[in-house]
């Protein structure tokens, strides 16, 4: 395993975020001086983790450009859901070069005993040597305890206190972190999502809804792990029952679990995003009320969060057929009618489609984060 220090972690994490960058630039951006970046961009080059990519002319000497090099390192992410399971490669960069569709085991003994199986067979169909394996990441639905890469409680997998992160590594005999789903999204669109803000809140709606807060290079956790889960704020006081215990929560409503649910209690043919959407479009009023009621209530959580959090922008994640229909539009009113102006207008919202494999490659970037690319010394581990 490549054994970097923070002078080299701080150029990595700075090189995550820019995509390219001159010594110059690297020196400002990770606080260090120009001769330290001298001495350790070529000390990472003859790490093989970075390369120069090209000369370019700015104002004074050309600067030759830096990037991370592709294929350099790798690192796996495997994502656990009831019923399915996905496990991807992903390098330095953030690049999806292979995945595979697993099983929806839940038993963790299980799971683990499959995972070196899963992992070879990865490997196999796509050419890359398992030495060239830096760790894994695991994302899960739940609260989990990532300074001991342990799942205090997931209502999902039906898990409470499992050390998942000890039993994988002593399955794979490599570094393994464990990470709560959302979290896993929020790292990794801050490393690889481009857009550069030092503090942002992420949602992801899906079958569940995650949340999660980064501010400046840190995760905010809370005090047990669960800062930024907006799944259950209640928002239908006396609502339909949740699997968490309560009544009313956004889980209960905006989730594609509950919006499925309310379009076969209502009859309708189709239950996905894509046939709620088209539905709505030809003016079928049941579904215009699933889609406005569930948009409605997602965006008066984030007025809430917007309100008490005010951060830089929050990040949507969600399938493609939601993100400009009926449902994003109502979300967006309702966050505009419940936001302070002056606070909205500084709050930018992304609002985007996952990619395939988002949450397995949400994974894979937690391993890359804590193994490598993070200069906080706290949040690294060795094998």
């Amino acid at each position: 395993m490549i054994q970097t220090g923070d002078h080299h972690r701080r150029l990595l994490w700075a090189l995550s975020e820019a995509g390219q960058a001159s010594r110059t630039e690297l020196a400002i951006a990770a606080g260090l001086s120009k001769a330290a970046v001298t001495t350790a961009t070529r000390e990472l080059m003859d790490f093989g983790l970075i390369a120069e990519v090209e000369t370019v002319r700015r104002t004074g000497r050309p600067s030759t450009l830096l990037a991370l090099r592709e294929g350099a390192v790798w690192f796996a992410g495997l994502s656990l859901r009831p019923g399915r399971g996905r496990m991807v490669l992903c390098d330095i960069t953030g690049r999806i070069a292979a995945r595979r569709d697993l099983p929806g085991r839940t038993d963790p003994d299980e799971i683990c005993a499959a995972m070196a199986g899963d992992l070879d067979a990865l490997l196999a169909g796509s050419g890359i040597d398992r030495a060239a394996v830096y760790g894994m990441g695991i994302s899960i639905s739940g609260v989990v305890n990532a300074e001991q890469d342990t799942c205090i409680r997931s209502t999902l997998m039906g898990w409470s206190d499992v050390p998942l992160g000890r039993m994988a590594s002593a399955a794979l005999g490599l570094p393994v972190l464990v990470e709560n789903d959302a979290n896993a999204l929020a790292i990794h669109e801050k490393l690889f999502g481009g857009f550069g803000a030092r503090s942002f809140a992420l949602v992801d709606v899906a079958d569940g809804i995650g949340g999660a807060l980064l501010i400046g290079r840190q995760l905010f956790r809370g005090a047990e792990g669960g800062a930024g889960e907006i799944a259950h704020i209640t928002v239908a006081p006396g609502g339909e029952p949740c699997i968490c215990g309560k009544r009313g929560c956004l889980d209960t409503v905006a989730s594609l679990r509950a919006m499925a649910a309310a379009a076969r209690g209502l009859g309708l043919d189709g239950t996905t995003p894509a046939d709620l959407e088209r539905a709505a479009a030809q003016g079928d009023e049941r579904a215009v009320a699933i889609l406005h009621g569930a948009g409605e209530a997602l965006g008066l959580a984030l007025a809430h969060l917007i309100q008490i959090v005010n951060p830089e922008r929050v990040v949507l994640r969600m399938e493609a057929e939601t993100t400009e229909g009926l449902f994003a539009m109502a979300m967006m009113q309702s966050i505009d009618a419940n936001v302070l102006p002056q606070m909205r207008r500084r709050t930018q919202i992304d609002i985007g489609p996952k990619r395939d494999g988002a949450h397995a490659a949400g994974a894979a970037s937690v391993a890359a984060h804590r193994l490598l690319l993070t200069p906080d010394t706290t949040e690294r581990k060795s094998a």
